[in-house]
């Protein structure tokens, strides 16, 4: 009998809700623990979801940028995916999935906005990843 594959939500924030947003703070490198569900010597992971973008009523051109790197890494990367939404009262739900390097069980995040102010007049911002697959 085969079986759906297992995941695991690791990030997820919502700026319209304020969700997730104590835990990844915008333009903050975050840590993140997966040493749980994880084996320990795992080299990388792979994270798959979701960037999202709800536009407001506002015209503007909001975009949402992501980067990882290594837990210890000093490099402050601009971005390794990014997802853009310009049409008043659009959306934008754009799939995303990457390899990141994980030492012991953990690795860093950060995000940006173009925008400020809150949805229903500006755009308002997610992101929802789970951990799929890891390589020893």
């Amino acid at each position: 009998m085969a079986h759906s594959p297992t995941s695991f939500p690791v990030v997820f924030f919502n700026s319209y809700t304020g969700e997730g947003l104590a835990k990844f703070p915008e333009n903050e490198w975050t840590t993140v623990d997966v040493t749980g569900i994880i084996p320990e010597g795992a080299k990388a992971i792979y994270l798959s979801g979701l960037l999202i973008i709800t536009h407001g009523t506002l015209e503007q051109i909001c975009d949402l940028t992501l980067a990882y790197r290594d837990q210890g890494e000093t490099e402050d990367y601009p971005y390794m995916a990014q997802t853009v939404e310009a049409v008043v009262n659009g959306g934008v739900r754009t799939p995303h999935s990457i390899w990141i390097p994980v030492h012991d069980g953990k690795f860093q995040i950060k995000w940006r906005r173009s925008t400020m102010g809150n949805w229903p007049e500006n755009c308002a911002y997610a992101i929802n990843l789970k951990l799929v697959g890891y390589l020893r």
